[in-house]
């Protein structure tokens, strides 16, 4: 409605032609806001009169701190806002973020003593943004305290540390107590139930305020201790009245003390009158009754193998102990120096030959604590190189080298080198032989089986051949000797050389003429041969001459007794 009226005012101007006609190039033109065009100058313009939207009635975008609460969003949403005061006052009743002030929000608004944005009651701030302090009149327990009187006066009920007063908490409790000096000691001015130490109240003040020298319960002079406390003739060397020694000296350190009084293990001062041995022998004296610190209650020092477990000390400390078992001795679970024997502490103690502190059983110290071994039964999984010498395959605690582990822990295979006798022919992995090579010339080959004629493999020294089978007239006879081939058809061909007319030439001599043409015809060397003289009367039809080995002349010439060169005839060659 409020646009729709300055629409018609400025409408109405325009007709009445008035002095300030509106400009209709004019961005900021009041008509222009609620077309529902963004027109310049406007951040939105969604045609509509809500106020409360994300677009107010200016045409300017709705944001946080406009002073306007948007009524569009839900809780959860962006942008959604519980309030908007227009200003960036974050001590009223709604923040900067348009969220309504609250305890625990971290920002401490008028009403609140402190607000410290967290759920810890015993921080210094309540959970409900009240001040948490000793002295505030509150219990709070969460910060320790087990009174609160709201005052700072040590003589009541509750001390300003809110605290229950008691005897020894070093304040004088008004009504209950006559002094208070915060320690046990019964022989100062205040005594252990915090009354005025006085002279006649049996207990004898030893410190240097107002020390007495007596007390034996009363004032009466006569009987030893005087009415002021002091004691009578203690001194002179005689046992006198309430006196228990007197041994004439002023000594604190030996049997009997100034006040004449028996030196005590307790006592706080360490006798130095006696040998070490001699009874009442004192090589400490700490006043209390501890039997756990440094010194004993019999006033011995304390030692590893005195029986008593030492606390209050860290591994580091001197002097720690983890047992005591009365004894400096080794394997017995307590050491010598009073630390827990047992394999798996990290620590090699007697008896142990390693100790790595687990109970992995497979790597190079035993769940007993034994060095692993090759023998011991287990194998070792924590070496992967089969290289390193401590490598184990397998491992079955025998010293037998013939069954399928061998004394190195290394499986047993066939090439080892190692006969196994664990199996039965015919068993996988039963061997006839082995003999660690993997020559297949020799007596054993294969599988670790024995060489025999005909298993395909040339026994050096044995066999000229073998074929694999057991028939004759293929090259190899089914003994494995050699069967030699003629490829001369007797003496229907000769082999001889280029060259002069009497000599061997290139072949040089008569066998290697023979092995080339043995060679030449697909054959091995040759076994035999005949020398020839080329000539009519050698009757040799066909002779052939090597110009080099592997290049032959065949059918050379037929004039028998052209030229008397040498050549080899009615060769015999290996297949």
């Amino acid at each position: 409605m409020i646009r729709s009226t300055v629409l018609l005012s400025f409408l109405f101007l325009a007709a009445c032609g008035g002095d300030d006609p509106v400009n209709p190039d004019d961005p900021q033109r009041p008509d222009l806001c609620g077309n529902e065009v963004i027109d310049e100058g406007e951040g939105c313009d969604d045609g509509n009169d809500d106020d409360f939207d994300a677009c107010r009635n200016n045409c300017a975008a709705a944001k946080c701190g406009d002073g306007v609460t948007r009524a569009d969003l839900e809780a959860g949403n962006a942008n959604y806002e519980a309030c908007d005061d227009g200003n960036q006052d974050q001590q009223d009743s709604c923040l900067n973020d348009c969220t309504p002030a609250r305890c625990g929000d971290g920002i401490q608004q008028g009403d609140e003593e402190c607000d410290d944005g967290n759920e810890n009651a015993g921080d210094g701030c309540s959970n409900q943004c009240e001040t948490v302090g000793c002295g505030d009149g509150r219990v709070s327990e969460a910060s320790g305290e087990r009174c609160d009187d709201g005052n700072e006066i040590e003589t009541d009920d509750c001390t300003s540390r809110c605290q229950p007063a008691r005897c020894g908490d070093g304040y004088v409790w008004e009504g209950n107590e006559a002094c208070d000096d915060g320690n046990r000691r019964d022989g100062d001015a205040c005594t252990n139930d915090c009354q005025v130490a006085a002279c006649g109240d049996g207990v004898v003040r030893t410190d240097e305020e107002a020390p007495e020298e007596c007390d034996d319960a009363n004032v009466v002079d006569g009987d030893g201790c005087d009415a002021l406390c002091r004691i009578e003739v203690c001194g002179n060397g005689r046992i006198e009245g309430a006196e228990v020694c007197d041994d004439g000296n002023d000594s604190e350190y030996d049997g009997c003390r100034n006040a004449c009084i028996l030196a005590a293990c307790g006592d706080g001062i360490v006798r130095l009158d006696l040998e070490e041995g001699a009874e009442g022998f004192e090589e400490c004296d700490d006043a209390n009754e501890v039997e756990t610190d440094a010194c004993h209650g019999d006033c011995s020092l304390a030692s590893c193998g005195d029986g008593v477990l030492r606390e209050g000390l860290g591994p580091a400390d001197a002097g720690f102990e983890e047992c005591d078992d009365g004894n400096v001795e080794a394997g017995d679970g307590c050491d010598g120096v009073c630390l827990f024997e047992g394999c798996g502490n990290t620590r090699v103690d007697d008896g142990e030959e390693c100790d790595d502190g687990n109970r992995i059983d497979e790597d190079g110290c035993r769940a007993d604590c034994t060095e692993a071994r090759c023998g011991d039964g287990v194998v070792r999984i924590d070496i992967e190189d089969p290289e390193d010498e401590a490598y184990e395959e397998c491992d079955d605690a025998n010293e037998n080298n013939v069954d399928d582990c061998l004394n190195n822990c290394r499986e047993a295979l066939c090439g080892d080198g190692v006969l196994r006798e664990d199996l039965e022919e015919g068993e996988p992995g039963f061997e006839v032989c082995d003999d660690g090579n993997g020559s297949m010339e020799d007596a054993c080959v294969g599988d670790c089986v024995e060489a025999f004629c005909g298993d395909g493999w040339v026994q050096e020294g044995v066999e000229e051949c073998d074929d694999g089978n057991d028939e004759d007239g293929d090259g190899c006879r089914a003994n494995c000797t050699n069967e030699s081939v003629n490829i001369t058809g007797g003496r229907q061909h000769a082999y001889g050389h280029h060259g002069a007319c009497n000599g061997w030439n290139g072949c040089q001599n008569a066998q290697t003429c023979a092995n080339w043409a043995c060679n030449l015809e697909g054959h091995g060397n040759a076994v035999s041969f005949d020398v020839a003289t080329h000539n009519c009367a050698a009757n040799i039809p066909n002779w052939h001459l090597f110009r080099s080995r592997g290049n032959i002349h065949r059918n050379w010439t037929n004039n028998c007794n052209w030229c008397p060169l040498q050549g080899v005839t009615n060769i015999m060659c290996t297949p």
